[in-house]
C-alpha cells in the first residue's frame, strides 16, 4: 500500500523515538501541502506552551510558528514527497510503498515499508 507516514527522526534518545516513532498514517492522495500543513500541527502541539498556540492562533497579528515544516530541497529542487519539522527531535513525513503491519511475538505491532527515491514530480524549483 502507498501511503504517507508521519514519524519521529532525530539523535535524540526521547522515549516517543523508541516506543511509537510513528506517529500517523494519511492517505497517499493527501495532497502534499495538506501534509505538510498536518506535520506542522503535530509539531506545534507537542512542543508549545498553550500560551504559545494561542498567540499562533490570532486572528490579528498571529505569532510565527517557530519551526514551519518545510519540502526537501536538495541541489534547488523541491521534493513534495518529503517534509519535516522542527529541530531534534523533528517530525518527517514521507510518502513510502509497500506499507504493512506485521505483528512481533509479543503482539505489538510493526510497520514495514519501503522508501521510494527522492522523486520531484512537479520538477519546481526553489527560490532560495
Amino acid at each position: 500500500m502507498k501511503a504517507w507516514i508521519i514519524r519521529w527522526n532525530g539523535l535524540d534518545t526521547d522515549d516517543r523515538l523508541r516506543e511509537q516513532p510513528v506517529v500517523a498514517i494519511l492517505s497517499a492522495r493527501t495532497r502534499a501541502e495538506d501534509v505538510r500543513r498536518h506535520v506542522q500541527f503535530l509539531y506545534t502541539v507537542t512542543h508549545s506552551t498553550l500560551s504559545e498556540q494561542l498567540d499562533q492562533a490570532r486572528y490579528n497579528r498571529p505569532a510565527d510558528v517557530p519551526y514551519p515544516a518545510e519540502f526537501a530541497i536538495i541541489g534547488g529542487v523541491r521534493f513534495e514527497n518529503r517534509i519535516t519539522c522542527g529541530h531534534n527531535p523533528f517530525l518527517e513525513a514521507m510518502l513510502v510503498t509497500d506499507l504493512a503491519v506485521s505483528e512481533n511475538s509479543d503482539g505489538t505491532e510493526m510497520l514495514k515499508w519501503n522508501l521510494p527515491a527522492m522523486d520531484c514530480p512537479r520538477g519546481t524549483r526553489s527560490k532560495s
